[in-house]
């Protein structure tokens, strides 16, 4: 019998070292796991997509926003690892992938000729290649990820790995896109062409 796995609760316990880039290999939406990076940490001991995290060295996340979850993630950087216990619930990856869903139902107003989705994967140095003022595209180097996948200067920031990104006043604050970019793996990016 597995010790780190426990029949009552149907949970099981892994400690995850961080890997290249101080990451740990996920890619979550909410306190589900939306996939793993093959080779990094928590494919090799086991994380699977459908996992829900219950909490994470010690703090019950199952109510904490996916911005909550990111800041842990980052916290976790520096002790260079984490420890988290995982519920299989495939249903509740299904459940919050059409949360997120209908929270970009909103898009739908803005003509899909000026939306589109690009995602990104940090080079070589941990970067995805574009600068941001606020919610805009400030500068694209063009032979980076971003440049690659079409980012433009004066593309508009919708939305980053599911956190909708309101008002430049709201990122500031927050730094959603700051923790997001330094955290995740996978960044995937809702875009309005806005030059103006």
């Amino acid at each position: 019998k597995d010790k780190n796995c426990d029949s009552r609760t149907n949970t099981r316990t892994v400690v995850l070292p961080k890997g290249k880039d101080g990451l740990f290999g996920v890619n979550y939406i909410g306190n589900s796991i939306r996939s793993v990076k093959a080779g990094w940490p928590a494919e090799v001991h086991g994380v699977k997509r459908g996992d829900q995290i219950i909490s994470m060295n010690e703090v019950n996340v199952e109510s904490l926003s996916f911005v909550n979850i990111t800041d842990l993630f980052k916290t976790a950087r520096t002790s260079g690892r984490i420890t988290m216990v995982f519920r299989i619930n495939p249903e509740r990856l299904k459940d919050m992938e059409m949360i997120y869903l209908n929270n970009n139902k909103a898009e739908d107003s803005v003509p899909k000729s000026k939306i589109r989705t690009v995602t990104l994967h940090k080079d070589e140095y941990g970067l995805q290649g574009f600068f941001h003022s606020g919610t805009t595209i400030s500068h694209v180097r063009q032979l980076g990820p971003a440049g690659r996948a079409g980012v433009k200067e004066g593309d508009q920031i919708v939305s980053i790995n599911g956190v909708k990104v309101e008002t430049h006043e709201d990122v500031m604050e927050h730094r959603y896109i700051e923790k997001i970019r330094d955290v995740d793996t996978e960044v995937r990016l809702v875009l309005r062409h806005n030059p103006e």
